[in-house]
């Protein structure tokens, strides 16, 4: 089992409202907590969160865990 994060970061200036964040699970892996108020669908194997604001420069961690049944490396994609 596998306890990750994702860190996302406004680089921006102003305020980012409205963000959804999607973060594909490779095969091989099974979803077995979503955190920060994210979804999973296990149809399309995706992780998605929300975000309703982020300040300029502020970041949130959107955490989540896995349990991985390979052993070679593995590649989430978003």
């Amino acid at each position: 089992t596998y306890n990750l994060s994702l860190k996302v970061t406004n680089i921006g200036d102003i305020n980012a409202t409205d963000w959804q964040i999607d973060l594909e699970v490779p095969c091989g892996c099974q979803v077995t907590n979503v955190f920060n108020s994210g979804t999973y669908d296990e149809q399309t194997r995706t992780i998605t969160w929300l975000l309703p604001e982020l300040a300029s420069r502020e970041s949130a961690y959107l955490n989540f865990t896995v349990n991985c049944s390979v052993t070679e490396k593995l590649l989430f994609s978003f």
